[in-house]
């Protein structure tokens, strides 16, 4: 009780110093006690409600239209859709602070993702995008980063501005102790990678 009332405080605090805009970015603890939305005619219905939306597994073809409504959203899970593309419009979620395109159809992760400044947890394991884009490196409060599975072999040398990076998840991905080496000096000191020690099957 006395941690949540810590936090209440806090967020009329932002309100004060920031303005009514600012304190819509919530700190980690009230975002999980808020509520995620599983359909999105509801949350549709309920759109300054939607901190969290979830819509894993819905065979979606593309990102909903509808998504660029909730303009509260701070965290967004598509995974295991049959998405191929995302939307200019997505990247237009200020607040968004974790996205889970986890075994989606994507193949590209677009410049744009440089916009999501409060992006903490990004997430595309298990999709066949074969780079990440120079401007990840505005992501200035990425904390995870979880390409595991994709055919990613390489890190952008943008990735050292992202300093408060703390995981690089890199696991199905075989890299020699070489490799690893190279892209542990381009991460922030304390960063930890995770990656399958090459079995000298790659090509």
């Amino acid at each position: 009780m006395r941690l949540q009332l810590k936090h209440i405080i806090f967020a009329f605090l932002l309100v004060g110093v920031f303005g009514k805009s600012e304190a819509q970015l919530l700190d980690s603890l009230r975002l999980f006690y808020e509520e995620e939305f599983y359909d999105l005619e509801y949350a549709k219905n309920n759109a300054e409600k939607v901190f969290k939306l979830s819509l894993r597994r819905q065979k979606l073809t593309k990102v909903p239209d509808a998504i660029n409504g909730f303009y509260r959203l701070q965290q967004l899970d598509l995974s295991r859709n049959k998405i191929t593309t995302l939307p200019d419009s997505l990247f237009s979620l200020k607040y968004l602070q974790r996205i889970d395109l986890t075994n989606t159809k994507i193949t590209v992760l677009p410049a744009k993702i440089g916009n999501l400044t409060n992006l903490v947890h990004l997430i595309i394991n298990g999709t066949n995008v074969n780079k990440l884009p120079p401007e990840i490196g505005k992501l200035k409060n990425l904390m995870i980063l979880e390409i595991a599975g994709t055919q990613i072999y390489d890190l952008p040398k943008e990735i050292s501005k992202c300093t408060k990076l703390r995981r690089v998840d890199m696991r199905s991905i075989e890299l020699s102790d070489y490799e690893a080496t190279l892209l542990r000096d381009l991460l922030p000191e304390g960063c930890e990678l995770l990656y399958t020690p090459d079995c000298n099957c790659r090509k």
